[in-house]
């Protein structure tokens, strides 16, 4: 999972192959309320 609002680390997961599921959910260990799910096919 991933911050929604940190575009350097998905620039950094897709780099390497990762691409977003579509799955989103709020995080509750942070003020950023949402996470995204990256995910990599082997």
């Amino acid at each position: 999972m991933v911050y929604e609002e940190n575009v350097r680390a998905r620039g950094f997961y897709e780099k390497y192959g990762f691409t977003f599921d579509g799955t989103k959910k709020h995080s509750h260990f942070s003020n950023k309320p949402i996470e995204l799910r990256y995910i990599l096919d082997i």
